[in-house]
């Protein structure tokens, strides 16, 4: 049977037609997860996404004499090999854990289209400016203010030894369990709270080391989306694994608080899964703890 004229416009037509929608229906599809997703993170930020003042704090590093020495390239060997070029007259530097890790949050505040009203502020020299929004990365003075005076308190620094030596770790304030930088472990800190005098959003990013802060502000880069679905406009502290021989991109959620309600797990895959992970490894521990203590 011979196909008509009829028969090969319509079925290319239908063709056309089928494209069409299916090309539609993919970029629709597209467009809702990406609206989806930017609208967990701005649930996250809050008026952070809005033109309301934002402060980055981090410890500033600087030498007597203000000089730094740096090494030359070593392009013709022997000629430039291990000559060093020096750099007077510099008042501060700041180490590349703490410049990586405020790249990170600037990414993650260019998707939510806020890209000025930033200001970069001393943990040592601006201790006393609370009247914007905060991010805080590194471990300094301005972190254990927050620590202490912003609410609710959900994550503590704790100092203890270990073999005479001096080291610190996080604990959660829901449990006893301590996390420190050893045996190739490093952990970073993601913590939200608020400085009730003047309601600014707090925002903690450090580690244990300088990769636990990289790791922390990569995990929050490429996890808001989910941190906002499970804790929306609210406070949390979440810590998150890293391998020091793995880098920063094997960041992991490792415990939070508080446990994201049931309503929201159930609501997102993403959280189902890390609740069920989470929930297995806490398990763990709770089981390791109970035989420290039967053998104690």
């Amino acid at each position: 049977m011979a196909l008509t004229k009829e028969m090969w416009e319509s079925a290319i037509l239908a063709a056309i037609v089928s494209a069409v929608f299916a090309g539609t229906m993919s970029f629709l599809v597209h467009a809702y997860r990406i609206l989806r997703r930017l609208s967990a993170i701005r649930r996250l930020l809050g008026p952070i996404c809005r033109n309301e003042p934002v402060a980055f704090f981090s410890k500033r590093l600087y030498s007597k004499d203000r000089t730094y020495l740096s090494d030359e390239p070593n392009y013709f060997p022997p000629h430039t090999q291990k000559k060093p070029s020096t750099h007077p007259n510099i008042p501060y530097v700041v180490g590349t854990a703490q410049m990586g890790a405020a790249a990170d949050i600037m990414h993650l505040l260019g998707q939510v289209g806020r890209q000025a009203g930033v200001n970069y502020l001393s943990a040592d020299a601006d201790w006393d400016v609370w009247d914007q929004h905060l991010f805080v990365i590194g471990g300094s003075n301005k972190s254990n203010a927050i620590f202490s005076s912003c609410e609710p308190r959900l994550v503590e620094i704790v100092q203890y030894k270990i073999q005479e030596t001096d080291t610190i770790g996080f604990r959660l304030t829901d449990s006893n369990e301590i996390f420190s930088a050893i045996n190739h472990d490093d952990y970073g800190l993601i913590l939200k709270t608020k400085y009730p005098p003047t309601g600014a959003w707090c925002f903690v990013v450090m580690g244990i080391g300088s990769l636990g802060t990289e790791a922390a502000a990569y995990f929050l880069r490429k996890n808001a989306a989910m941190l906002g679905r499970a804790y929306g406009g609210r406070s949390f502290a979440v810590l998150v694994h890293v391998r020091l021989e793995q880098g920063k991109q094997s960041a992991r959620l490792h415990r939070w608080n508080p446990i994201p309600t049931w309503t929201r797990v159930l609501l997102h895959q993403s959280l189902w899964a890390e609740y069920r992970r989470i929930g297995r490894m806490s398990n763990k521990a709770n089981s390791a703890d109970a035989k420290n203590r039967a053998a104690d």
